[in-house]
């Protein structure tokens, strides 16, 4: 900070005043813009899904699920078993949840993408093609792996859905 004396007329007292130092970013203002026909690059953040965009003093990070199966790509919101913005959702299982887009905000209904696998711990979704939720996540190759272990039911199922 920069300090200023400042004089009073005749029969007062001097007194000091702090002036603050503009941020280098308004500082920077002053200085001659260079190359404004230069083309714009992609910001870090529009060539990695899951890196942190600044935008003025909000930090705004996106956060991407990927099944490493079928490669389904989608952003989600929160990775846990209960959700903030929904008190009354505890799962059994960490997923990775997104909020509802085809519902209203004031209903806090979510959509569940997919989890890690128990076994492995790929990231894989829901899809009864990709994965198996019996107590636990199984993505398909632990599931096939692991067959003999389950109930003759589920074994059925895993047979049925995972054949390949």
């Amino acid at each position: 900070m920069e300090t200023m004396e400042h004089k009073q007329p005749s029969g007062m007292t001097e007194t000091q005043v702090e002036i603050p130092q503009a941020p280098d970013r308004i500082q920077n203002l002053e200085k001659p813009i260079e190359n404004q026909n230069k083309p714009v690059e992609p910001t870090a953040s529009q060539n990695n899904p899951n890196i942190s965009e600044n935008i003025g003093d909000v930090t705004e990070t996106i956060l991407t699920f990927k099944c490493e199966l079928c490669n389904l790509n989608e952003t989600y919101d929160f990775f846990g078993k209960s959700p903030p913005w929904s008190t009354k959702i505890v799962l059994l299982e960490n997923a990775y949840i997104c909020k509802d887009p085809f519902t209203i905000p004031q209903k806090k209904q979510v959509l569940i993408l997919g989890s890690k696998c128990s076994v492995c711990e790929i990231d894989v979704c829901v899809s009864p093609k990709c994965s198996l939720f019996f107590s636990k996540r199984f993505c398909k190759h632990c599931a096939f792996k692991n067959m003999t272990y389950f109930p003759t039911q589920i074994q059925m199922k895993i047979n049925k859905n995972f054949a390949s």
